[in-house]
């Protein structure tokens, strides 16, 4: 039998229950979107190996959370690879537009948009190359196992003008957008190959992206050359992700900075302070090039020891250019000698183009006058390399002093464009 005590007990659970009901539903109409800081960087892998997606900047209106592995991307040859991801912190799913703004949509824009679709493990041939160092053959590398990634290419379509109210992009424009479907609470990594050339010592780029149920993300990274003027003066170890010997050093002496065709390229260059007979080094790890055109300027004030850059795949694989005891040379499985018996106390501008897929690269040099015709296409010495994924500067030898400057994806030897300001009097130079 119930008790009138039972039967009010009951009456005010189920009371509670209907008033949890309205609370949790009232929760979710009103619920904010996820703080994205919460969650800090995110970890995907990429080709086998852990990649750190960590860049954002202040989110706030945006329910659409746009992280990058980078905040500056080191403009090696000519294009970045950028990996980004998107996080749908709203409370719908939806179909997502994302796309990039550029000052320049000529020679800045993206080549390919790809989503990231998992790992999978492939068999591989290494492509045969020529080992001239100890065999003097060819070499046939055995069949191997490597994790690769998939990516899914997303279709580039012109942008379309969009209603919703957008943060500033700062005189830049988008000319493509793609599209993905991103569902509530879940992440999205992509990746885009980008073009660019013309750049301006840093500039600053924009990725955004666009719900259909009307969420908004924004995004402001950077690319630059390593022209050194923004680095602190003294040693470069530890400065800008290079790691190596203490005897480089950022300094502001004339004779350490190149003039590119007369306009200056700023106020800083590299020079080894005491060079020793042996060789000594400093390297800087890059976003994986695969194509493009470095140019990079060096000067040697004696025809005496060596100097020079790698360009590695690995410890074994490379490139190297330099100013050595008599000759400027370029040199992979083929030594090539572009100019025999070079001027001493001269800047010369190397330029290298890559062409991984095809495992090889050439060289030109300019002496101040004329560049040099192309050298023969080479790979790359100790291996076949498919790309650049480190850069390094060696010096060996007392007898001279080393300067080194402006790692650019542009000529350096072209002078920078000279526009007038509004008033139209004002010369404007594009260098820091």
């Amino acid at each position: 039998m119930i008790t009138k005590l039972q039967k009010l007990a009951g009456y005010s659970l189920g009371i509670l229950a209907v008033f949890i009901m309205f609370g949790f539903v009232y929760w979710y109409a009103h619920e904010e979107p996820v703080e994205p800081m919460q969650f800090g960087a995110i970890e995907v892998s990429i080709d086998g190996e852990t990649k750190s997606i960590a860049y954002t900047d202040e989110n706030e209106g945006e329910d659409l959370i746009i992280k990058s592995d980078q905040e500056n991307y080191f403009n090696f040859g000519g294009s970045i690879t950028v990996h980004f991801s998107i996080f749908n912190s709203s409370k719908e799913d939806q179909n997502i537009k994302t796309a990039f703004s550029f000052s320049d949509g000529t020679t800045k824009y993206v080549k390919n948009l790809y989503e990231y679709d998992g790992e999978e493990i492939e068999k591989y041939t290494p492509p045969p190359y020529f080992d001239n160092t100890t065999t003097d053959s060819m070499i046939f590398p055995k069949e191997e196992f490597r994790e690769v990634t998939k990516w899914k290419e997303l279709a580039l379509q012109d942008f379309t003008t969009k209603t919703i109210e957008r943060k500033d992009l700062k005189d830049t424009e988008p000319q493509k957008e793609a599209t993905l479907f991103i569902k509530s609470g879940e992440t999205k990594f992509l990746k885009a190959d980008i073009n660019f050339t013309d750049l301006k010592g840093q500039e600053e780029f924009f990725i955004e992206a666009f719900g259909d149920k009307g969420s908004y993300g924004h995004l402001d990274p950077f690319t630059y050359e390593q022209d050194f003027n923004a680095l602190n003066t003294g040693d470069l170890n530890g400065q800008d992700g290079w790691s190596g010997d203490a005897l480089y050093d950022v300094v502001t002496d004339a004779d350490s900075r190149y003039d590119d065709a007369g306009t200056g390229s700023g106020a800083k260059g590299v020079k080894i302070i005491t060079p020793n007979t042996s060789g000594y080094g400093i390297d800087k790890s890059v976003t994986a090039v695969t194509a493009g055109t470095l140019y990079v300027a060096m000067r040697n004030t004696a025809q005496a020891g060596e100097m020079g850059m790698y360009l590695r795949q690995s410890a074994t694989y490379m490139y190297f250019l330099g100013l050595g005891t008599a000759n400027a040379i370029f040199n992979g499985a083929v030594g090539n000698v572009l100019i025999s018996g070079y001027t001493a106390d001269q800047w010369y501008v190397f330029a290298v183009e890559i062409d991984g897929a095809g495992h090889r690269a050439k060289a030109k040099i300019h002496d101040g006058d004329d560049w040099s015709s192309w050298s023969s296409w080479t790979n790359g010495g100790g291996g076949s390399l498919s790309s650049i994924s480190t850069i390094a500067f060696r010096a060996a030898d007392g007898a001279s002093t080393y300067y080194f400057d402006s790692i650019s994806p542009d000529d350096i030897t072209i002078a920078a464009p000279v526009i007038l300001d509004d008033s139209g009097s004002q010369p404007v130079i594009w260098f820091d």
